[in-house]
């Protein structure tokens, strides 16, 4: 089984900061989709579909005890067993807040990665399944003060154990739980009716996937189920949809290659490629593809008289494919697309350095939908997802976000991250890989553009402390302020980013290198946000070590920033303690605990003080805050300076 997430490619631009000053700019393209929906709300409603699907496995009942009774919970079982879902199923039963599952790091090398970063009422997974020895070993010892994390967070975990290593956890046994996977014919049941399709009659056929098929193929069939629907223009039922399905999960890759054999003709072979590759596309396209593609692997052109030439729908019929009523191309063969695709990637090796200069040459036409290149572009990240073909992926990335990008290349380039990002296998390479191109100096013109909206738009589903320290990365280095503005944003519309992005900031803002980490703060620090109760009434003013963190951060602006750039929030926090009393003492010694002793700082905060209106009942409080720092009797304070 696995999640339904969808996810929206736009692009962020924001107003440059040309001048002095905190400004807080609003990105044009909102975190929502056309629904009104965040990407984080559209993974929820994802796992709300999911768990209608879900079926209970044996050992659930236990797991949600202990999980319950110790708030983490680690499970064993073998592959195809849904050992994924089940741990977001049993977090699902604990949810609370709509918005806080996640999945904590575990093989990352970089300055995101804390095994431990657990906050309040987080839902978290640990997928240590694919883990080896030498990472078992690494993570082993780091579970008990994982597990501590999470009770002092009332947060839940649950942990996915390698099962192949077995032998290697007997101090994990009384949290322990095995799992035994559901009924594939229950699962695949549910999946239909959730899909709307009914139930099929079982009576006298055959199963429709064998009973011990992993559950992840039941996405797949019942993909192929509303395929044949479709196909079929919605006549038949719903047993023959999966007569047809069941058929076409039947097709192998010797079938292909006893039809690559037969096909003798270089041009028709790629004719075959380019159908799979852009499968439903309108025949122009395929048409056009197909002579890009040969242009690439440098076929000899046909240089017999154009109206000595078979016509397309001649050539598509020898390779099993027809044109449709609406001029789309397709395969008669259900499923018969992806079989295709898979076996010319899997044989024919020296064909994908070719692929890739093909696609980029494709992104240049205007011959293709958007549409048409954006499923095409999918099609080729799936086949590029293991570790071996990282060089394949990025490189096209690369080159689509190179010099003169248009905005259909960086959206391509988007959707290959976002592709791969969403492989809950082979995700860490495309996270790895993103990080080191949001911490290089000169990309491509637009490549950061694509990793922005890639960290926002999905990244941030799973991996949020992730996706913040990425989009970070890219404010430091990027001309304007699209990646600050995203930031701002994913602050202002989520505390917990708030709260992580702050700490960050305290452990790692580098003014004196990176100026706008100055900006970067100031729009974390914003009062009003620090203070409100929020729906659970939790402050996080204060919250375990913000003020800390709070100290340490002004500490460093009053220290390589000019009174003009901060002199908006300090403001704003001198507004908020003249507002609300009960925080009004913690606001104005953490703005006098980091101005540390320095005068100038201290008599500008009075200045600010010094106008008509609410910062002017204050004057009094922090004239005395600043006496009591320095242990002195109450004096006056003049402009500049204390004496």
């Amino acid at each position: 089984m696995s999640d339904t997430v969808h996810a929206s490619v736009s692009d962020a631009y924001g107003p440059v900061l040309a001048g002095a000053g905190f400004q807080q700019n609003i990105i044009a393209a909102p975190l929502v989709d056309a629904k009104g929906r965040s990407p984080r709300k559209q993974a929820v409603d994802g796992l709300q579909w999911l768990y209608r699907c879900f079926v209970h496995p044996s050992g659930f009942n236990r797991a949600r005890g202990i999980l319950e009774s110790t708030r983490t919970v680690f499970l064993d079982a073998p592959p195809g067993s849904g050992r994924i879902t089940t741990a977001k199923m049993l977090l699902w039963e604990r949810r609370r807040d709509a918005d806080q599952f996640f999945e904590l790091p575990c093989d990352e090398d970089d300055d995101a990665a804390r095994i431990d970063d657990v906050n309040d009422g987080d839902r978290l997974w640990l997928d240590l399944s694919n883990v080896d020895r030498a990472q078992w070993d690494r993570i082993h010892p780091e579970l008990s003060a994982l597990r501590n994390a999470v009770n002092e967070r009332t947060a839940h975990l649950v942990v996915i154990l390698p099962h192949h290593l077995r032998g290697h956890r007997s101090d994990l046994s009384p949290q322990l739980v095995t799992i035994e996977r559901g009924p594939v014919h229950e699962v695949l049941l549910n999946h239909l009716r959730a899909e709307g399709l009914g139930r099929p009659d079982l009576a006298g056929r055959p199963a429709y996937l064998r009973p011990d098929a992993p559950l992840g193929d039941v996405p797949e069939f019942v993909r192929l189920v509303i395929e044949a629907r479709d196909s079929a223009s919605g006549t038949g039922t719903i047993s023959d949809w999966c007569e047809r399905a069941n058929e076409a999960l039947a097709v192998r890759e010797h079938d292909v290659a006893h039809q690559v054999r037969d096909l003798a003709d270089g041009a028709q072979r790629a004719l075959l490629l380019v159908t799979a590759m852009l499968h439903g596309a309108h025949n122009d396209s395929v048409q056009t593809a197909t002579s890009l593609l040969l242009e690439q692997v440098a076929h000899p052109a046909d240089e017999s008289p154009l109206f000595a030439r078979a016509p397309l729908h001649q050539r598509l019929h020898e390779i099993g494919a027809e044109i449709d009523d609406a001029d789309r191309v397709r395969f008669t063969r259900l499923g018969y697309d992806s079989v295709v695709c898979d076996y010319f990637w899997r044989n024919m090796p020296e064909l994908h350095k070719p692929i890739c200069e093909w696609m980029n040459a494709v992104a240049g036409t205007d011959r293709l939908a958007d549409d048409e290149y954006a499923d095409l572009v999918r099609r080729f990240t799936q086949r590029c997802l293991p570790q071996r073909y990282l060089p394949f992926w990025s490189q096209l990335v690369v080159r689509l976000t190179g010099k003169g990008a248009d905005q259909r290349r960086v959206n391509a380039a988007t959707l290959v991250l976002q592709r791969g990002i969403r492989d809950e296998r082979h995700a860490a390479a495309f996270r790895r890989q993103i990080y080191d191109w949001a911490t290089t100096k000169r990309p491509p013109d637009r490549l950061y553009d694509a990793v922005i909206v890639a960290c926002r738009d999905e990244m941030i589903v799973n991996h949020p402390d992730a996706a913040m320290v990425r989009i970070h990365h890219v404010a430091r280095r990027e001309t304007g302020t699209r990646a600050l503005d995203v930031l701002y944003q994913l602050v202002r519309d989520d505390q917990r980013f708030r709260r992580q992005l702050l700490s960050r900031m305290a452990e790692h803002m580098r003014p004196e290198r990176w100026p706008v980490d100055i900006e970067v703060f100031l729009c974390a620090a914003d009062a009003s946000a620090l203070t409100d109760p929020g729906p659970r009434g939790g402050v996080l003013l204060t919250g375990n070590g913000v003020r800390e963190q709070l100290i340490t951060c002004w500490d460093r602006v009053f220290t390589h920033a000019t009174s003009d750039r901060w002199r908006t929030r300090a403001t704003d926090w001198l507004e908020c303690a003249a507002a609300n009393a009960r925080h009004r003492d913690t606001l104005l010694e953490t703005l006098v605990t980091a101005a540390r002793m320095r005068t100038g700082i201290l008599g500008y905060l009075y200045h600010l003080t010094r106008v008509s209106g609410p910062r002017s009942g204050i004057r009094g409080p922090l004239l005395q805050k600043m006496n009591d720092a320095q242990g002195v009797p109450c004096t006056s304070v003049e402009d500049g300076g204390l004496s």
